[in-house]
């Protein structure tokens, strides 16, 4: 573009400038269109960071007892009004005894409304979670192998992935893939919210500047922190 530019100007000026030299026409143009230039270029460069910013990858460190025992990576990507978030997670660690839990879990979101997700988790090797949620005209529906089944939900515009895209101000209830019902949230600290689901463990997210920057889980018989990398 800046050299299609420099080519009509010279084309335009250079007939009347004789024994002006090449030098000294690229010396005024850069002059006349030096403003034009940087405003074009500044818009240019916000384009490029816009685009690039519609794909964001976080990693997170898992701990547990001081030791890392695993990853997480969550992936944000939009396009015009639809966000799919992506969070792939595998752990192995020692508790009372030797166990590995590899999980996979998709939403996507249109006008901030959820239109599907899925969830699969391996615990030691064993399926223990495999189902897709999707919204239709009549409600949200689950299918779990071969059979559907309707969910009575309202329409639902935050679930739990979303916590690691946004802090989730003035959100009262979330979705969870997992039991497939709406869990409370409160805030309980400055930037930290909790959420305690139907089998007695408590998830805490820290935020710093809108960012989720931990996640602590706690069950009766181990924590587990994920600390962004």
């Amino acid at each position: 573009m800046l050299t299609l530019l420099l080519i009509l100007y010279i084309r335009r000026y250079g007939r009347n400038q004789g024994a002006v030299s090449f030098l000294n026409l690229v010396s005024d143009f850069i002059h006349r269109r030096g403003r034009h230039l940087i405003i074009f270029l500044l818009l240019f460069l916000s384009l490029t960071v816009t685009m690039q910013g519609q794909r964001i990858q976080r990693t997170y460190q898992a701990m547990h007892n001081g030791k890392e025992v695993g990853e997480m990576v969550f992936t944000q990507e939009a396009s015009n009004n639809i966000v799919n978030y992506n969070l792939v997670s595998s752990i192995a660690a020692t508790m009372l005894f030797r166990i590995t839990v590899q999980s996979n879990e998709e939403a996507s979101f249109e006008n901030e409304s959820l239109v599907q997700s899925s969830i699969h988790r391996k615990v030691n090797g064993q399926v223990k979670l495999n189902h897709a949620i999707s919204r239709q005209k009549d409600g949200y529906f689950i299918q779990k192998k071969s059979s559907a089944e309707k969910l009575n939900l309202p329409e639902i515009s935050f679930n739990i992935l979303k916590l690691y895209a946004q802090e989730p101000f003035r959100i009262r209830e979330v979705f969870s893939d997992s039991y497939s019902r709406m869990i409370s949230i409160s805030q309980v600290a400055a930037d930290c919210y909790a959420i305690r689901l139907p089998n007695g463990t408590t998830c805490r997210y820290y935020y710093k500047d809108g960012i989720c920057t931990r996640m602590v889980t706690e069950g009766s018989l181990y924590t587990i922190s994920f600390n962004l990398k």
